[in-house]
């Protein structure tokens, strides 16, 4: 008799076993405990190119300052006024630079020319036009090319813009031909990496996307040789529209290569919106006459 009620018991709470569990399952999504699935970097593209709403434009402006010590009695601080718009045709960006010497160290240079640089790229020709003026009274200098979209929208950051570097589709592009990496906070937020490989065991990209911000970019780390060298961090999300996301703060952060922190780089100040798309005409970049344009690695003069 012993061993059958010992059975019976057995049953009973194998069955009371069972049910826990399922609830238990159950209230692990309210607890935030389940395991989430790992996403794929078409997935997370695809969650990103979500945020570009149809008959609406990005509009961004900020500015940020750069410093250069020329000598011990010469630093030269250059503010960059920078202007962005993405378009479902277009990627325009304009940067005016002004050059400031510290008074405090250099009173004879409290202020020396500086130049506006404005850039087009066409995302359904892929070209891209760039027209730099300088104030110091030299010719216009002018580029026109045709090539891979992420080449070209690597000229865009050579100034080291906040907005080109993560809100175009170069950032698709990456996300969709790299491979995830696994999953680590970010400022307190749990991220996907995904890694794009410029040259295999030497440069590498990662990127850390937020899935609770439509798969934004938390950071952005540049890896050569293993160790990251340069790291853009976006901070202080703000939803500029439904389901549009954008950071109000941007860090820099430069590293040696021991992964020792050399400098950076905050930029605040930034006010970014979604407009009505009215006329994609007029972002344009024209070459005025007297202008040297450099095409296909080839110079000439652009005549009246």
């Amino acid at each position: 008799m012993c061993w059958r009620v010992l059975v019976v018991r057995l049953a009973w709470l194998l069955c009371v076993a069972g049910v826990a569990a399922i609830g238990l399952i159950r209230l692990l999504p309210m607890l935030g405990l389940a395991s989430e699935p790992m996403p794929t970097p078409d997935f997370i593209a695809a969650a990103m190119k979500d945020q570009e709403k149809p008959g609406m434009a990005l509009e961004v402006r900020y500015p940020w300052e750069t410093k250069a010590i020329l000598s011990p009695t010469v630093e030269i601080v250059t503010t960059i006024d920078t202007y962005y718009v993405r378009t479902p045709r277009f990627i325009y960006m304009r940067q005016e630079f002004t050059r400031h010497a510290d008074p405090s160290i250099d009173a004879s240079r409290v202020y020396s020319p500086g130049y506006t640089t404005t850039s087009l790229y066409n995302r359904n020709t892929r070209e891209y036009r760039e027209l730099r003026k300088n104030e110091g009274g030299a010719p216009p200098q002018g580029r026109v090319a045709y090539d891979d979209r992420y080449a070209m929208l690597g000229y865009m950051t050579s100034v080291e813009s906040v907005v080109a570097f993560f809100a175009n589709t170069s950032l698709y592009s990456m996300v969709e031909k790299g491979s995830i990496v696994g999953k680590k906070a970010i400022d307190g937020c749990d991220c996907w990496g995904i890694r794009y490989a410029i040259h295999p065991e030497v440069q590498d990209y990662v990127i850390w996307v937020d899935p609770k911000i439509g798969s934004c970019p938390r950071r952005i780390e540049i890896v050569w040789k293993d160790v990251v060298r340069h790291s853009r961090t976006m901070r202080k999300y703000e939803e500029i529209a439904k389901g549009v996301w954008f950071p109000m703060e941007v860090v820099d952060a430069y590293f040696d290569k021991g992964g020792k922190e050399l400098r950076s780089t905050t930029v605040t100040d930034i006010e970014a919106r979604l407009v009505p798309l009215e006329d994609e005409a007029k972002l344009k970049v024209d070459f005025p006459p007297g202008t040297f344009i450099e095409r296909d690695n080839e110079k000439e003069k652009q005549t009246p």
